[in-house]
């Protein structure tokens, strides 16, 4: 039996509405043990315990006097950190991790692996499409992960990501292929619209699919709020497991997250125990209490016409929102840089970059 712990996104950055006084702003110097210190018996109790990185940990490009270099990027020291926090396995396919570049990416990877972190997410060879991670479990048996982006490239879009990402069709059949190998396939995908409560009927389909293929457990990131965590006799598919740690404080939905534990045995993953958190005005992470998985038949997938329309209404009530936090915290804000990110978004209106055009930002699978 090997014990899998599971958290949403740590997001060890400064975002781009807390110039100053964001999460790296608050931890760089004395690091990660206050912020992880109420879910640390949490994490302490996994064989494998696993996290989505959305920041980059590394100097390379860096200047602290430039806010698109300082947004979305963490301390060095975080890796050692994380693996002090418990931690064994971090995803990197996601949108953010190639934020800074790839000389930023593969410094970071060289941080955490040399922390002796696994990394997840990572372009395969020999065919596979993303590199597998395998882990053997305390009893003899084999724990296989997987990790791939499904979200439209943010950054550097005209060249191939450091990053795996992959056709639905694809996963399946590396699932299948991985699955043929180990005791027990894990599946890390970066999928949906941000702050959308519900997934969509697609990313409901492509969840079972999965489990149909040979995975145990499917663990959703990127919307940055909870969604239900479905467990049926095929296995566990966590749709979003909200934020872990970060500096999302304008909304309660953002504040919140789910750890997820199950017991991977031979025959199967048992019930999965979820564990709410909620994060403080310190950006200090706790436990709410426990929740129960639900039976597929209590998931209710949003159309994809009604999914976008939701995600444009959900996107606009947190703007919103975060520019009020950002007005709220104007004693802690660093002007210079708080200049840049208006100008920057200000460029980005005139461009109609609209951080919901399916061609950016992406939302449903296929």
């Amino acid at each position: 039996m090997t014990r899998l712990v599971a958290v949403g996104d740590l997001v060890l950055g400064d975002s781009a509405t807390s110039p100053g006084f964001g999460f790296n702003s608050r931890y760089s110097i004395d690091g990660l043990a206050e912020p992880f210190e109420g879910v640390q018996a949490a994490l302490a109790a996994g064989d494998i315990v696993f996290g989505n990185l959305e920041a980059v940990l590394a100097t390379s490009g860096l200047d602290n006097r430039r806010h698109h270099t300082v947004h979305m990027r963490g301390a060095v020291r975080y890796a050692a950190d994380l693996k002090a926090a418990g931690f064994t396995v971090l995803n990197l396919a996601n949108n953010h991790a190639n934020q800074h570049g790839d000389d930023a990416f593969r410094e970071m990877c060289g941080h955490l692996q040399a922390a002796g972190l696994a990394v997840c997410g990572l372009p395969g060879s020999d065919g596979w499409r993303t590199r597998p991670v395998v882990v053997n479990g305390p009893d003899g048996g084999t724990v296989g992960l997987l990790g791939y982006s499904l979200h439209p490239r943010q950054y550097f879009p005209d060249r191939p990501p450091p990053f795996a990402e992959a056709a639905p069709e694809e996963i399946l059949g590396e699932i299948g292929r991985l699955r043929a190998e180990v005791t027990h396939v894990v599946v890390s995908v970066h999928w949906g619209f941000e702050f959308v409560t519900a997934p969509s009927a697609e990313e409901v389909g492509l969840g079972r699919a999965m489990l149909r293929a040979g995975a145990s457990v499917v663990l959703g990131h990127h919307p940055h709020v909870v969604r239900p965590v479905e467990q049926s006799a095929d296995g566990i598919i966590a749709y979003s497991l909200g934020n872990l740690v970060s500096d999302m404080l304008w909304a309660p939905a953002v504040r919140t997250g789910l750890i997820l534990e199950c017991r991977l045995r031979r025959e199967g993953p048992e019930e999965a125990v979820l564990t709410g958190t909620r994060l403080d005005n310190r950006y200090r992470v706790f436990p709410t209490g426990t929740r129960a998985a639900v039976p597929p038949s209590a998931i209710r997938p949003i159309e994809t016409a009604e999914y976008r329309r939701t995600a444009t209404a959900a996107e606009r009530v947190m703007r919103r929102r975060k520019y009020r936090h950002l007005l709220a915290s104007l004693p802690s804000v660093d002007w210079s840089l708080a200049a840049q990110m208006v100008a920057g978004v200000v460029r980005g209106r005139l461009r109609n970059q609209d951080r919901l055009n399916p061609d950016r930002q992406g939302g449903s699978v296929g």
